[in-house]
């Protein structure tokens, strides 16, 4: 895909919303973002990281009854690989993942707290790099830990044990992190020395691997091998002219010649989210190198405020569905200010022609704060990004925005009745529920009753 193509693409998409000059290319080339502790790639498409955005707002869900339980093959099918029989190492390697599994850097987001029913061998077999298995077991992610609402519920954990070369002892050196675990993913790992072995899974769809990255201009391309299962796997020496680090795998039947993703992948930041069914994984050895120190350590992060999927608009806005406003905001506010944002969105027309809509973002585990983009029209490349600060949702009205040049205040609190006033005196004006659009002279509001003064 190129640059023409791509802008196509999203202006077909957006109802012909026009990119800025240029974007097409930011998309391609990736978006600087800090480095993650694993190198992994969230899968999305451009267009939904360009346009809409993954959101990562934390909802309150109550948990699934226990007896509801994952669907999941992985737990049921016997046992293969070339070691499938050989009970002895079988017992050692489900020991290590018993012991191991609470060091995974994602225990820490509470992922493995409740491991229900045994763990189980998907496949043990002869490596290059020597004797290894692939372990599953049924875990279950409470609403109370800091997974995301997508990842809670019934769910399975996967890791790889096997031969640690900077010791020569059999460990856990990686796992599917659950939080990125997808169907349409190929599984796979790498690990041994340097991380040259790459065993992929054998789900039974076609798959590819590929170690090279060309450029095209601006744009990375790949090449790919069609990968030949043998006993429920594929292993592959990765050549020592490549990189381990850039090596991927697909699962499918039409694996993808760009990937925006590789432009960072082989550069110093953390790589731009990849196309549909590809995820590139990090290696074994950044596993090791993350791994707790102390199995109970549970990270505890400032989340974005649990509102849901709302939007509310004020003034006169352009007529926009919930597609086009995110596509609005998505190609103006760049992604160094969000990694996370919320689903909730105040939106107004002011008027003077002015077009603000306003979301809580979110930039790894940092304290979520306001982000405003201002722009002089609907269609207008002329955008102000305006920071509002940190949100913080235990306060009395936790969104209060002053809009620049006197458009006024943007206030919300979900669920409260709110009302104004514009004098310390003044009568008190309703402002109906959620959130509201006040006068720029508004002092103080009131939230379900109790005032906050607005400075």
């Amino acid at each position: 895909m190129n640059t023409q193509e791509l802008n196509e693409q999203l202006h077909n998409a957006t109802d012909g919303l026009e990119p800025p000059p240029g974007f097409a290319d930011t998309v391609l080339r990736g978006g600087r973002r800090r480095r993650g502790r694993r190198r992994m790639v969230v899968a999305a498409s451009v267009l939904a990281v360009a346009a809409v955005a993954t959101s990562a707002t934390v909802v309150a869900l109550r948990d699934v009854p226990q007896q509801v339980q994952a669907a999941d093959a992985r737990l049921t099918q016997p046992t293969r690989g070339d070691l499938a029989g050989d009970q002895a190492f079988l017992d050692q390697a489900l020991d290590v993942w018993r012991r191991d599994l609470g060091y995974a850097e994602e225990a820490s987001f509470g992922y493995y707290d409740d491991r229900r029913g045994d763990p189980r061998i998907l496949w043990a077999g002869n490596t290059p790099a020597g004797r290894a298995a692939i372990v599953v077991q049924q875990v279950y992610v409470h609403e109370h830990t800091q997974a995301q609402p997508k990842d809670r519920g019934p769910q399975v954990a996967e890791g790889l044990v096997t031969i640690d070369p900077a010791d020569g002892k059999l460990k856990l050196v990686d796992t599917a992190y659950i939080g990125l675990q997808e169907p349409t993913w190929a599984d796979y790992y790498k690990f041994g020395p340097e991380n040259r072995t790459l065993l992929i899974v054998d789900y039974g769809k076609p798959l590819h691997y590929s170690f090279a990255v060309g450029k095209e201009g601006e744009t990375s391309t790949r090449t790919w091998e069609r990968a030949q299962p043998r006993d429920g796997v594929v292993l592959v020496h990765i050549p020592e002219d490549h990189d381990p680090s850039t090596t991927a795998a697909f699962q499918g039947d039409d694996p993808p010649t760009v990937m925006p993703s590789d432009t960072q992948i082989i550069g110093p930041d953390d790589p731009w989210p990849a196309p549909p069914s590809v995820y590139v994984r990090g290696t074994a050895s950044e596993f090791l190198a993350n791994r707790l120190t102390d199995p109970d350590y549970r990270r505890v992060y400032p989340k974005l405020l649990e509102w849901g999927n709302s939007t509310w608009e004020f003034g006169n806005p352009p007529p926009m569905n919930d597609v086009e406003r995110d596509s609005i905001w998505g190609l103006h506010v760049p992604v160094e200010v969000w990694q996370f944002q919320s689903d909730w969105d105040v939106t107004a027309g002011l008027s003077d022609g002015r077009l603000v809509i306003l979301k809580e973002t979110q930039v790894d585990w940092d304290t979520p704060r306001l982000t405003v983009m201002v722009s002089s029209d609907h269609y207008s490349t002329e955008v102000d990004i305006v920071d509002g600060g940190p949100v913080d949702s235990t306060t009395v009205l936790p969104v209060r925005f002053r809009i620049p040049d006197g458009g006024g205040w943007i206030v919300a609190d979900k669920g409260k009745a709110l009302s104004y006033r514009t004098a310390p005196d003044g009568e008190w004006q309703d402002a109906g529920r959620d959130a509201a659009l006040l006068p720029d002279n508004t002092t103080e509001v009131t939230v379900d009753g109790e005032t906050v003064a607005l400075n």
